[in-house]
């Protein structure tokens, strides 16, 4: 080879080499710089939206793949706007040749952004106001080509956020309000301790005439701590959630998702803003909340889950007059009505559970502010089961049971069926409720039968069917030392018409030998119907009640009906008299007889008092005198009676006598109280100085 050539080929390598080393050094300049070109380009677009922005520190790593911007921050004109500590985004190279996107992990840290609702209806994000929605324009459509590029693909595999808040607000007047309202959420603010997203959200392009949502595909695990949505105020809290976990993730196209489980802890929502300082601060909080083996299958319209576990639930029910204190109230604006649009059936979306469970320590407080004094109660260690849950099966009939304590001594026991998803509510229930203190309801005592509640313990057994619609109830109340107060009223006179003699009355008719009244009210009615009002039927189902367990209970014993068989309360209770024979004070077997039964009746009600009266009849005086001492000849014994001073009073105390034997027959041999039998003073029927045409008798009544 010449030396010509030599030259020649040492000359083309040193051309290639100052070229390989210049595309090195034009790299690397580009390397250096485009951290600084970013940092730069990102703070004039900031600028050109009116934002003053500040960005400390944009560092990118060729060989990881790693970008990175530290303290950045913004802020416009009316202080709104968004602060970053730390931006991490790292992507692998390699899968880019292959027309894939790899993003193996974000990381955000210290994030603030704000987020304004304008009153031109446009919002303002990071400071940054971005225009309204114009109509989108039709896209033209491109046909299809034969060289088209291979298709994308994206996947993401694990999102750590640190520390993040996001404040949203309206740019309207805030008013102060004693309930929470829709306006109330909107002007809030939510921050996030951590969350953490561990597996692969993935992207390819969907084959041609499928939805782009069809190449997407979802699998991992994600969890979240200590999120807290408040008022932006901070007076506030409207959810507070300690941890959120969910694991076994899988959603394939959006249209299939499955979960193992889902596991809600320490959660907290709606804070009562209540002054007072009794006022309890939300409306429901639970410990743990645990979802397992879930399935939602959007294509099928179907969802499912195997068990929905509620630990240590606390529910703080809190009434006044706006009605339940915690609960979003919507705006008193009126929604513009919208023309209708035809109804398109459409597939029912069916759902089934298989156990619903609320267990542990879990309680409800109820405060009802609606009637003074202000009424309190609790429920504690409530344990409650709803199984075999199937919207698909609206004839399927659920079983349900709850067990809870009801105050410090009460206690609900609940078991039988429901058909949550039949047309007309449907259930059967048999319900236990023992040991409540009637006490604590006094403030409803004066409200509703318009007398104060004393003292008392009630005990309830309840047979609650609902069928199709159709109440048919059957309750059995046992009241114990239960003692009430009439009050000065239209409520204790309205209840006094219903019965016909006082409550207390009519009560203490139904006490039995240990104070207890036993009362078993059945009520029935369309629940369906636009007249049924449960308060309005027992009220008159109760007084009803009342009447036919005094008439049935004492019935047995004698009781004497109106003409008709009808029996009039009002009109006073009588029993079958004692007859005695004409003139005399001998108690004969017959009599005994009914004494005994009367006897009975004192001893199973001790606080039943029986009045004993009686008249001298024409028969006793005609027994007991000759016409001539009544100055009366042969054929006038019809004739009015001239009786002297000594006849009458021999006539009254005969009428004594009897009465007396009546009471001691009854208290020597039967221990009868003597303070439950009261005796007539004198003669209930003042024309009987005339000879009263009636049988020789002593009345008996309440």
């Amino acid at each position: 080879m010449t030396s010509v050539s030599l030259d020649r080929i040492s000359a083309w390598r040193r051309r290639l080499i100052i070229g390989l080393v210049s595309i090195l050094c034009l790299f690397a300049v580009m390397v250096v710089f485009l951290p600084v070109v970013i940092q730069v380009g990102a703070q004039s677009w900031l600028s050109d939206q009116g934002i003053e922005p500040s960005i400390d520190f944009v560092g990118f790593d060729l060989y990881s793949g790693t970008l990175t911007i530290e303290n950045a921050k913004g802020v416009n004109a009316n202080g709104k706007g968004f602060s970053l500590r730390k931006l991490l985004v790292e992507i692998n190279w390699k899968p880019l040749f292959e027309n894939k996107l790899d993003v193996q992990r974000i990381e955000v840290v210290d994030f603030y952004v704000d987020a304004v609702s304008g009153k031109e209806k446009l919002l303002t994000i990071a400071g940054i106001k971005l225009p309204a929605k114009n109509k989108a324009e039709p896209k033209e459509v491109k046909p299809e080509q034969d060289n088209e590029p291979s298709p994308w693909a994206a996947q993401l595999q694990q999102v750590t956020l640190e520390n993040i808040k996001i404040c949203h607000s309206q740019d309207v007047e805030q008013k102060q309000a004693s309930v929470l309202t829709v306006e109330d959420m909107m002007a809030s603010c939510l921050s996030l301790a951590g969350m953490k997203w561990i597996g692969n959200i993935g992207w390819h392009a969907p084959d041609k005439g499928q939805p782009v949502d069809a190449g997407i595909n979802i699998v991992g695990d994600f969890s979240l701590k200590k999120l807290l949505l408040a008022r932006s105020d901070a007076e506030q809290v409207f959810t507070e959630l300690g941890e959120l976990s969910i694991t076994g993730l899988d959603i394939k196209a959006l249209k299939q998702i499955t979960v193992e489980t889902i596991a809600l802890d320490d959660v907290k929502l709606l804070q009562h803003r209540i002054v007072e300082k009794e006022a309890v601060p939300y409306l429901a909080s639970w410990k743990n909340l645990t979802l397992t083996s879930a399935l939602v299958d959007l294509e099928q319209s179907q969802a499912s889950l195997a068990d929905v576990t509620l630990n240590e639930l606390s529910v703080f029910v809190d009434r006044d007059k706006k009605g339940l204190a915690g609960l979003p109230l919507l705006s008193e604006e009126k929604p513009t009505l919208k023309s209708k649009k035809p109804t398109v059936k459409s597939t029912p979306f069916n759902f089934k559970i298989e156990n619903i469970t609320v267990k542990g320590k879990s309680y409800a407080s109820i405060i009802d502010r609606t009637v003074d004094p202000v009424f309190k109660e609790s429920l504690s260690d409530i344990n409650v089961k709803l199984s075999q849950i199937y919207s698909a099966k609206p004839n399927y009939k659920s079983p349900l049971s709850a067990l809870l304590k009801i105050g410090e001594y009460g206690q609900l026991d609940l078991k039988g069926t429901a058909q949550p998803f039949a047309k007309r509510v449907s259930i059967d229930l048999q319900q236990d409720i023992k040991n409540i203190d009637l006490a604590n309801f006094n403030v409803y005592g004066k409200t509703f039968i318009g007398h104060r509640i004393k003292s008392g313990h009630l005990n309830l057994k309840q047979k609650l069917v609902i069928r199709k619609g159709i109440l048919d109830t059957e309750s059995k109340f046992v009241f114990q030392k239960f003692q009430i107060e009439s009050l000065e009223g239209k409520e204790a006179e309205k209840y006094k018409s219903d019965l016909g003699i006082p409550l207390s009355l009519a009560l203490s008719l139904l006490r039995d030998k240990d104070d207890s009244i036993h009362l078993t009210i059945p009520v029935t009615g369309d629940v369906n119907s636009p007249d049924f009002s449960i308060n309005d039927i027992l009220a008159t189902v109760t007084s009803k009640a009342i009447k036919e367990a005094i008439i049935n209970y004492y019935t047995p014993f004698g009781l004497v009906a109106l003409v008709g068989g009808v029996f009039d309360l009002a009109a006073g209770l009588s029993f079958d008299p004692v007859v005695f024979p004409a003139g005399k004070t001998v108690l004969d077997e017959q009599a005994m007889g009914k004494l005994t039964k009367m006897s009975t009746l004192l001893s199973e009600r001790p606080q039943v008092h029986l009045t004993l009266c009686g008249n001298p009849v024409r028969s006793d005086i005609l027994a007991k005198y000759k016409l001539a001492e009544l100055g009366l000849k042969k054929g006038e014994e019809q004739k009015p009676f001239k009786l002297n001073e000594k006849q009458k009073n021999e006539l009254l105390a005969l009428v004594k006598t009897r009465t007396d034997s009546i009471k001691k027959h009854m208290v020597n041999q039967f221990k009868v109280n003597p303070g439950q039998l009261i005796v007539c003073s004198e003669p209930d029927n003042k024309d009987w100085l005339l000879g009263i045409e009636a049988k020789p008798e002593i009345a008996i009544s309440l």
